[in-house]
């Protein structure tokens, strides 16, 4: 008689195995998304790098002086606007020479000869936003812009920052964000009216012809500031780049050297930033952006 010992599995084994797989899944999948969120980091750290090495390049090139982060409006004032990205991204310079000319002087655009690449402004992962109109015309493929520069640092002498270990150059102010085909610059000097002296950076005063006492514009695009993990990315004025860890939603506002925003809300939202002034000035600008910030809110008013 002849018996045949192979046999399926049972219910109960069936059920065994399925449950163990999810747990490993359970388990796996967040190991899985973390180490992808990792990698999305180190490549935006060397995105943002690239700027910051190029900034170097440039000012080299240039007297030690970074590229202007305000754009110059037709009418010969300064503009709260930002640049095409690239400048001839709709202008075409044969017919609108003037407007390709004033877009290419943002800084985006004029340092692109010395980082040769496009993509490395987008943010990996993140959402796209498009601020022009529905229809606008485009010449050439459209890219992104993810990060920002720090406005207060526009055509500033590299020689004059009291510490280029420690003052922002380039960091993801937007949040996280891809702006398709502009760039901007967070914060910007609060320069107005006809262009005069030009728009840099005054210690004491307000820059140009401006008036008021805070130098400093904050672009707010009403999301976290986080971008990775909890934190961000600084490329400083010389060139070092890190990541930087940021104050949890809703902690209290408190002044905190390496985060450039005075609070958060429970969403994560920044809420302001800390405005510092030359003892004896009636004009600062935001602290940790100036490039005379030296770290230490005891000697600022």
């Amino acid at each position: 008689m002849k018996h045949n010992n192979n046999r399926g599995f049972t219910l109960i084994e069936l059920l065994v195995v399925i449950a163990i797989i999810a747990i490993l899944a359970a388990i796996l999948f967040p190991v899985f998304a973390q180490a992808k969120e990792a990698a999305k980091k180190t490549q935006a750290i060397s995105n943002i790098k690239q700027y910051g090495t190029g900034s170097a390049i440039y000012t080299a090139d240039y007297d030690d002086r970074l590229p202007m982060m305000i754009l110059v409006a037709a009418g010969g004032t300064w503009s709260s606007a930002g640049a095409d990205y690239p400048e001839d991204v709709r202008a075409d310079p044969a017919t609108n020479p003037d407007f390709v000319a004033r877009h290419r002087g943002f800084w985006i655009n004029s340092m692109q000869p010395y980082v040769k690449n496009f993509q490395i402004t987008e943010t990996p992962g993140a959402p796209d936003r498009d601020i022009f109109a529905v229809g606008t015309v485009f010449r050439k493929a459209r890219v992104k812009a993810g990060f920002t520069v720090n406005g207060l640092m526009s055509q500033y002498s590299t020689t004059a920052v009291t510490d280029p270990s420690r003052a922002i150059l380039f960091w993801y102010g937007y949040g996280k964000i891809n702006y398709q085909s502009i760039g901007f610059r967070n914060p910007r000097l609060r320069c107005a009216g006809t262009i005069t002296a030009g728009c840099q950076f005054n210690p004491t005063a307000m820059p140009d012809n401006s008036v008021g006492t805070d130098g400093s514009i904050r672009l707010d695009t009403g999301l976290p500031s986080a971008i990775f993990g909890g934190g961000t990315i600084y490329t400083r004025t010389d060139t070092s780049t890190k990541f930087q860890r940021l104050r949890s939603p809703g902690t209290p506002n408190s002044p905190a050297v390496d985060d450039p925003y005075a609070g958060y809300s429970a969403t994560g939202l920044p809420s302001g930033y800390y405005v510092c002034r030359v003892p004896g000035a009636t004009v600062g600008y935001w602290c940790q952006m100036r490039p005379d910030w030296d770290g230490d809110f005891n000697n600022w008013n």
